[in-house]
C-alpha cells in the first residue's frame, strides 16, 4: 500500500488545492465530504485532523454551465466559503500573455488579434458547434487563455525548429489553427467558420 499525495498533505498539514473540483468523481467528493464535515480523516485506526499545523483545503472549479462539469452537491459546498471569480478581460489577458512570452517578430498587436479571436470563438463558435455523436463528455471546453498560452508555447518551439521556414506571425497564425481545430474539427461547417474569424482577426496576414 502506497499513501496518496492528499493523505500525505493531510499528516503533513499542508496548504492544499483542489483544482477542477468539479470534474472529480462522486466516490472522491464523498471522501471529501467526510473530512471537512467531521475535521478529520480515519485512516489505519487514526485520526488525521485537517487544521494540523495550520493546514487548510481550497478548491477551485468552473462553473457548472461549462461543459462538461459537474454541479457538485449544496451540502459539500457549504463545507467551503464561496468565492466567485468573473472571467479574465481581454485587456488582462493580453497583457499577461505578452509578458510571459515575449517572442521576437511578435508584437502587441498580434497578442490583441490572437486574443480577440479566441474570445470570438468563444463567444460565437462554441454555442453553434454542431455534435454528431459520441459520448457527451467529448464536447468541447470553452476557450480560455489555456488555449493562447499553447499556441505561443507552441509557436516558440517551431520557430526553434532549425527546419522551420515560417515568419514568427506566421508560426503564431499556424499554431492558432492546429490549436483551435484539434477542438473543433469535427464538422466541415466549423472549419470554415474557424477560418472566417482567423481572416477577421488576421486579415491579409492569414
Amino acid at each position: 500500500f502506497k499513501k496518496a499525495h492528499f493523505l500525505e498533505a493531510l499528516e503533513r498539514g499542508d496548504w492544499i488545492l483542489l483544482d477542477e473540483i468539479n470534474l472529480a468523481r462522486e466516490e472522491s467528493l464523498g471522501v471529501l465530504y467526510g473530512v471537512l464535515s467531521k475535521g478529520y480523516l480515519d485512516f489505519n485506526g487514526q485520526k488525521i485532523y485537517v487544521k494540523k499545523n495550520n493546514g487548510m483545503i481550497f478548491a477551485a472549479g468552473n462553473t457548472a454551465g461549462d461543459i462538461g462539469r459537474q454541479l457538485f452537491s449544496e451540502a459539500l459546498e457549504n463545507r467551503f466559503q464561496v468565492f466567485y471569480k468573473p472571467k479574465m478581460r481581454p485587456g488582462k489577458q493580453k497583457a499577461i500573455l505578452f509578458e510571459k512570452y515575449p517572442i521576437d517578430g511578435i508584437h502587441f498587436s498580434d497578442i490583441e488579434a490572437l486574443v480577440e479571436l479566441n474570445n470570438a470563438l468563444d463567444e460565437t463558435l462554441m454555442p453553434n458547434y454542431v455534435f454528431e455523436g459520441g459520448f457527451e463528455n467529448e464536447r468541447p471546453y470553452p476557450f480560455t487563455i489555456r488555449n493562447l498560452e499553447h499556441i505561443l508555447i507552441n509557436t516558440t518551439s517551431r520557430l526553434l525548429d532549425p527546419n522551420n521556414k515560417l515568419t514568427p506571425k506566421e508560426a503564431l497564425i499556424k499554431e492558432a489553427f492546429i490549436e483551435y481545430t484539434d477542438v473543433i474539427k469535427r464538422t466541415k461547417g466549423n472549419i470554415e467558420l474557424l477560418k472566417v474569424h482567423m481572416k477577421a482577426s488576421f486579415g491579409q496576414d492569414l
